[in-house]
């Protein structure tokens, strides 16, 4: 059965990525029963930044001591949709450039990276997914299916 208690989330975000700050802020977690934490800014503002081996370690170093804190969700933050060139240009076929959010492929391909990108972070247990103010909005990209509704397409990873 579960209790009220074990559905609470207590959490803090950290910006910076000022190791010595970040270990300050989560060792005195425990003091305020904090059980979620979110990495986010200038430690990770979009997933794909995990390809750079100083932010890859210091997120396993904030991720471990706060697991060793007592901590036990940490997440990363993630603009899900990057600057259009992030993305090959098959799939930048919506007016003016735009991604076509019905090409199936695209999503797959989305997948994939996503899957990449989280085999380099695997202590990690989650991420905090936006779609709104990134660099590619989801909402001026090119959807023949859904044109005046949210494009939601359901990812497994």
């Amino acid at each position: 059965m579960t209790h009220e208690t074990d559905l609470e989330i207590r959490g803090w975000t950290i910006l910076s990525d000022s190791k010595a700050d970040a270990l300050a802020v989560i060792e005195a977690a425990g003091s305020y029963d904090i059980n979620h934490l979110q990495l986010s800014h200038h430690v990770v503002h979009n997933l794909m930044e995990v390809r750079d081996e100083r932010k890859r370690r210091l997120v396993a170093e904030l991720t471990d001591a706060a697991h060793q804190a007592g901590i036990s969700d940490v997440l990363l933050w993630d603009h899900c949709l990057y600057d259009l060139d992030y993305y090959p240009h098959r799939f930048r076929t919506g007016p003016d450039g735009t991604i076509d959010l019905d090409n199936r492929a695209f999503w797959e391909w989305v997948k994939e990276d996503y899957r990449e990108l989280l085999r380099l972070v695997p202590s990690i247990q989650g991420l905090l997914l936006t779609f709104i103010e990134t660099e590619a909005r989801v909402e001026t990209q090119h959807s023949r299916e859904l044109p005046t509704k949210p494009v939601f397409y359901s990812m497994e990873i």
